[in-house]
């Protein structure tokens, strides 16, 4: 066995020893710390807003929790138009959002955030975000890919 072979028991879930070892190497390089618990306090929903008990953050310093996620565009506009489950489709978006931008926070290569959300590309992260959001609204709405939703007319969806 090499020094980069995956253990027996390894080797049997990737088809057999030495198979892969590009994926041997890169899990050395990768590591994630991001875990999820039940909290005795429930995070709140609100236009524009979610809140709740502090989330550990990955960064050390001035950002040490996150309990706290802002999508200003909720706040920025009024919309009496929305229904209930529109508004459901953006509170999951929220969770969503928040999520993503934690986990992507937590993956880490060579010690460095693997996509970092605050970094150079944050904005076309968010936008990305955005549309796997809408993308998942439809699914669960039943609004057939291409087709445009009620809510908006763009052809987006709920965002």
């Amino acid at each position: 066995m090499t020094d980069d072979a995956l253990p027996r028991e390894e080797a049997d879930r990737f088809g057999g020893p030495d198979t892969e070892p590009a994926a041997v190497a890169a899990s050395a390089r990768v590591s994630y710390q991001l875990t999820y618990a039940r909290s005795p306090v429930t995070r709140r929903f609100s236009p524009g807003e979610l809140t709740g008990p502090d989330i550990p953050c990955a960064y050390d310093g001035p950002i040490a929790a996150s309990g706290y996620w802002e999508d200003s565009r909720d706040l920025d506009e009024l919309r009496p138009d929305r229904t209930d489950n529109d508004w459901i489709g953006r509170y999951a978006g929220y969770a969503l959002a928040e999520a993503i931008h934690e986990a992507l926070e937590w993956l880490r290569v060579d010690g460095q955030p693997w996509l970092d959300p605050h970094g150079r590309h944050g904005a076309q992260v968010h936008a990305a975000v955005d549309d796997l959001v809408d993308h998942l609204v439809r699914i669960r709405s039943g609004v057939p890919p291409g087709d445009r939703h009620p809510e908006d007319g763009n052809g987006r969806g709920v965002r």
